[in-house]
């Protein structure tokens, strides 16, 4: 097994690709929670006023759908 100096270093293939993978695992689970945070804040935020009189639930719900 061949290995390479990178600064003084020494890596072999399978160490490489190791590091490769858990910088990716990293990346992939940062990119995921930054997604979740930005739907609940979205969600937090979002309000809904329905003022009915004399209506059905199934009426409610329908309006709320838009």
């Amino acid at each position: 097994m061949k290995k390479k100096l990178i600064r003084g270093i020494s890596l072999d293939r399978e160490k490489v690709r190791k590091i490769w993978m858990t910088m990716r695992l990293i990346v992939l689970l940062f990119f995921v929670s930054l997604i979740h945070v930005s739907a609940s804040v979205y969600s937090q935020k979002t309000k809904l006023n329905i003022r009915v009189e004399n209506a059905t639930l199934q009426q409610v719900l329908r309006s709320a759908k838009v």
